[in-house]
């Protein structure tokens, strides 16, 4: 598997849902949104999201010929371990981040919106942070996701928008991430990143072999998560899938095959 970038800042996870004012307040003991539809839909048919009367099986969530997951077609349904609860959680907040971040689909826009490089493109991967967002009260707000995940081209120099990585503010630790989504969100820390902040924070390396940043640099501990907006091998929240840096919990993680595609 190919080496992306070295730092999934990709918390945040790089990535509850709500959007604007209707944010999910998880981080400040408030509750995610949830649908307020008692079935899900899957291709035109419907199905008790509690008590369905077969098994379904999973599979990978529809994607658009633009790339994007289709929002119209999300069922997280068939995961084991996750309540109906977790199921509509997960399900909106997948389905409310693809719909919001499509007016950062130009990385200039991003840029023009206030999220800054962190520098790690030579990776092939440019993650964008909007550093005044990680502790400004709003936790999994797809209106203010905390950095976007870009994949570079490095032929032409464009980026194409691959996910949000939402960030934990800084009172939780991997021991206390919020259960809204059950085992279907995947979040993770960067122990190994050394970052310089500032008025223009940035990535400035690798911790030595003691776990110590050099002088003038720190580490970011904030427990992130990913919801990827493209199709993912591991799902749509993937944590580090074996490459970059970082930690999670238990020191590894989970591949959701059940809802994971091919289509990389």
């Amino acid at each position: 598997m190919r080496i992306r970038s070295v730092i999934l800042v990709c918390v945040g996870a790089l990535v509850a849902a709500g959007c604007g004012s209707s944010s999910a307040k998880v981080a400040s003991g408030g509750s995610a949104p949830t649908t307020s539809r008692a079935t899900t839909t899957t291709h035109g048919t419907s199905h008790d999201m509690t008590h369905p009367s077969t098994p379904r099986p999973a599979q990978p969530v529809p994607v658009l010929t633009s790339g994007w997951l289709d929002a119209s077609k999300v069922d997280l349904s068939g995961a084991p371990g996750v309540s109906a609860q977790e199921q509509a959680a997960a399900e909106n907040i997948l389905r409310t981040t693809i719909t919001s971040l499509q007016k950062w689909g130009s990385y200039d826009a991003a840029i023009k919106d206030g999220f800054i490089s962190i520098g790690d493109n030579i990776t092939g991967e440019d993650h964008v942070v909007h550093w005044d967002w990680i502790n400004d009260g709003h936790t999994f707000d797809p209106q203010r996701p905390e950095s976007l995940v870009y994949k570079v081209n490095f032929k032409t120099g464009k980026r194409k928008l691959e996910a949000a990585m939402y960030f934990l503010d800084d009172t939780f630790t991997l021991d206390n991430t919020p259960n809204t989504y059950g085992k279907l969100m995947q979040f993770h820390s960067h122990n190994d990143l050394c970052f310089v902040f500032g008025a223009s924070p940035h990535l400035s390396g690798i911790a030595d072999a003691q776990g110590k940043c050099e002088k003038g640099s720190q580490h970011l501990l904030n427990p992130m998560a990913h919801v990827w907006v493209r199709p993912n091998a591991c799902g749509p929240f993937a944590a580090l899938q074996g490459i970059g840096g970082g930690n999670t919990k238990n020191g590894t993680h989970d591949c959701d095959h059940a809802h994971g595609s091919g289509h990389l």
